[in-house]
């Protein structure tokens, strides 16, 4: 297993810094952040072990922005791929059913043209992500909120 860059404690493979490290926001060429900093990690890194818990158990947690990584990203634009082509194929399959009736087909050519430019922007707005971020467990939120 790789290790991390500045301590030496094992690392995930995409990383080149421990969670700890990554939780800390230490990058190895900054000084640590304040403890009540924002700090930005990986989606897929735990909070270190030793974390504090609030004391008050009305208090909110501290506002904390996880980006995913590239890999994670890219393999759900790519579920995403695979959804919208099985949806193509799914609606071309039908169109030769319907090929005497040119109003439902226009209907079914303007559904998939619509489906194809609302798909993302639709999803993240309605769900917080689309089914392939809801496949990697990832969600797109809004930081100011």
């Amino acid at each position: 297993m790789p290790t991390c860059v500045r301590c030496g404690k094992p690392r995930g493979w995409l990383y080149t810094l421990c969670p700890e490290c990554l939780a800390h926001g230490d990058d190895g060429t900054s000084p640590p952040l304040p403890a009540d900093s924002h700090v930005v990690a990986p989606a897929d890194v735990a909070p270190p072990a030793d974390a504090a818990a609030p004391t008050n158990p009305n208090a909110e947690a501290p506002a904390v922005a996880f980006f995913a990584s590239f890999p994670r990203r890219l393999n759900a634009m790519s579920a995403d791929t695979v959804i919208l082509v099985l949806f193509s194929i799914a609606v071309f399959s039908v169109l030769p059913l319907v090929q005497q009736l040119s109003a439902v087909r226009l209907t079914i050519v303007v559904g998939w043209w619509a489906t194809l430019l609302f798909y993302e922007p639709m999803s993240v707005s309605l769900f917080g992500g689309t089914p392939g971020h809801r496949l990697l467990n990832l969600r797109v939120v809004d930081d100011r909120t």
